[in-house]
């Protein structure tokens, strides 16, 4: 038990000290922020048909990318990302609670959560794919308490809804859900 604590914490140490790194992801310095960092110098959101219309619309990620670069924070979204990650790991630790998992096995699965490469690589990106990703399990989550209690639809569908505001392609997997709402 206090060995795989122990990993968890030293795990996430290590992404809070990765995350003092500039951003040096293509995506990141192409995108997530400077499309930002063009709305702050333009003063307004403005979208460009000739980027292909929604493509650039701004998401919950570039609004908050804009509020840590108005305090000059360029790797503020790599903590937030880092912060995003921690509470993954407690929802799926709650989603074990709920399903009435033992602890090792709860703690088990954060570690294999946590050991995906790509969740370590986002860790330190401006990348949208773990609010994604955080937005969906605490979906789950709610939707899971709901069973017990109907106010936790009320969370369930505002999950939703920052699944949607994070990335269009969050419909299909919205779409997962509804084998478990209709039981």
């Amino acid at each position: 038990n206090k060995i795989l604590i122990f990993f968890i914490l030293f795990y996430f140490i290590l992404l809070l000290l990765n995350s003092y790194s500039p951003p040096v992801d293509f995506d990141s310095l192409n995108y997530h922020l400077l499309i930002p960092k063009k709305y702050i110098e333009q003063g307004q959101i403005s979208i460009d048909a000739s980027w292909g219309g929604f493509d650039y619309f701004p998401f919950l990620i570039e609004y908050l990318a804009i509020v840590f670069l108005l305090f000059n924070i360029e790797n503020g979204i790599q903590f937030l990302n880092v912060f995003i990650t921690f509470n993954i790991a407690i929802c799926i630790y709650g989603i074990g609670s709920l399903l009435k998992i033992d602890i090792i096995k709860k703690l088990l699965s954060v570690i294999f959560f946590l050991l995906i490469k790509n969740t370590v690589w986002l860790s330190s990106t401006s990348h949208n794919e773990l609010l994604l990703c955080f937005f969906y399990i605490l979906a789950l989550l709610n939707l899971f308490k709901s069973h017990n209690n109907l106010d936790y639809l009320f969370f369930f569908s505002i999950s939703c809804l920052g699944m949607l505001y994070t990335k269009y392609l969050s419909l299909p997997l919205g779409l997962t859900f509804i084998p478990l709402i209709i039981n």
